[in-house]
């Protein structure tokens, strides 16, 4: 037997699962063109029942205008724009923790849905955008013979 020395954080493996994790937390990130131009991310809940898949979104302050849902049969995405607050010229500010800028979040739906039939609603700052699933994705319990 040959004893080889371990490396874990050589090879590509490693490079592709770094990027896997990052792309699935964070989403594929363009970077900005301009110190004007920021992006940042929000926080999304996704349940599953029986018929629909439910996403919630917390987009707090943010007009449903500034906000774009797109929707196919196996993808939500997520998108938008939050207007940075004009600044009063005569105020100093000691901190600014607010987040501005463009957002965009895709999720790979891994079962089928009915694209045509998404509703989205937006309360306080919460999205909640409601995939109903197709008939073929409905899970079924399998019983067991014997």
């Amino acid at each position: 037997m040959t004893l080889m020395k371990w490396e874990p954080f050589s090879g590509p493996s490693v490079v592709n699962l770094f990027d896997r994790l990052f792309n699935r937390t964070f989403g594929p990130l363009a970077w900005p063109n301009s110190e004007s131009e920021a992006f940042f991310s929000f926080p999304v809940n996704v349940a599953e029942t029986e018929k629909e898949l439910i996403f919630r979104a917390e987009l707090p302050g943010l007009k449903t205008d500034e906000i774009e849902i797109l929707a196919t049969s196996d993808q939500l995405i997520l998108r938008g724009q939050r207007q940075q607050e004009k600044e009063d010229k005569d105020t100093n500010y000691l901190l600014v923790e607010s987040s501005y800028g463009s957002f965009y979040r895709a999720f790979n739906v891994n079962v089928p849905v009915k694209a045509e039939e998404v509703k989205a609603s937006y309360k306080n700052g919460l999205l909640e955008v409601r995939l109903p699933k197709a008939e073929g994705a409905k899970t079924r319990r399998v019983p067991i013979e014997g």
